[in-house]
């Protein structure tokens, strides 16, 4: 699956998401995110490329807490 922020033909391998936003995005775009606060989990893939679970939520998420 392409990334669905860019739409650069890069391959999705992320998943971004807020209250308002739940999107697959590639490596460029979750950086992004990252700078930006919002949570970004790495999406595992199974034996099939279609065939995407998510991963281990605890481990994987990198959201930034931002101080007042």
């Amino acid at each position: 699956m392409n990334c669905e922020r860019c739409m650069r033909g890069e391959e999705a391998r992320y998943r971004v998401h807020t209250d308002l936003i739940d999107m697959k995005v590639c490596e460029a775009c979750a950086g992004e995110a990252r700078k930006l606060g919002i949570a970004v989990e790495l999406l595992a893939l199974g034996e099939d490329k279609n065939d995407r679970r998510k991963s281990d939520f605890a481990l994987l998420n990198y959201r930034l807490k931002l101080s007042a």
